[in-house]
């Protein structure tokens, strides 16, 4: 089989967010709900001061639990919604 890579974008609650101590926690759920090595994140701005966390790592195709990983990231303090914005097999 062969390997993926997904983005997904995390929307915290409010401006006042600390989005870095959000980052974290995303990544520890990301780590222990699906079967992923590494998860490398990035946090970018939206609007108005209002920013987003980006959340990249790379899953077996056979993986199918999407929605489940998305619930799951959504049940962290302070997240307001999740969203997959890029799935795509990786080549080579």
């Amino acid at each position: 089989m062969g390997t993926m890579i997904i983005h997904i974008r995390i929307m915290p609650e409010s401006i006042e967010a600390d989005v870095d101590k959000l980052s974290q926690a995303v990544k520890e759920k990301i780590t222990s709900e699906a079967p992923v090595d590494d998860v490398k994140l990035s946090i970018t701005d939206v609007a108005f001061g209002l920013k987003a966390v980006n959340a990249y790592f790379v899953i077996d195709e056979g993986f199918n639990d999407f929605d489940v990983l998305e619930e799951k990231i959504r049940e962290i303090e302070g997240v307001s919604s999740t969203e997959i914005v890029d799935m795509r097999r990786a080549l080579g």
